[in-house]
């Protein structure tokens, strides 16, 4: 697992920050899958879990790349299953490579 950390000191966050993507859960609501992504935050020694689905963090880059154009989101799976077990633990670690470039870009860090 990558553990970059960004340590900022000017500006927004203060301190030590990391955040990974740490496991996938594909679930049913209303007669709906989606796969759902459990993120983990650590800062300054506070941590904390959170589930966001691919949705939220196409959102998230389209905000994003307003400021910083070279983000590398995963891309959505055009043809064949997007809940294929392969599939899914690829894009979690395709979303935590994404998280790392955002927690260690001190430009996106400290909007």
């Amino acid at each position: 697992m990558n553990t970059s950390t960004a340590n900022n000191t000017n500006g927004g966050i203060k301190g030590s920050l990391t955040i990974h993507v740490v496991d996938a859960q594909t679930s049913a609501e209303n007669g709906r899958k989606f796969t759902k992504y459990k993120v983990s935050v650590n800062y300054n020694g506070q941590e904390w879990d959170i589930w966001r689905r691919y949705k939220e963090f196409h959102t998230l880059n389209d905000k994003l790349r307003r400021v910083r154009s070279d983000l590398k989101l995963p891309g959505r799976r055009l043809l064949g299953d997007s809940f294929e077990p392969d599939f899914v633990l690829k894009r979690q670690r395709g979303l935590n490579d994404y998280v790392q470039q955002i927690s260690t870009n001190p430009q996106i860090v400290n909007l």
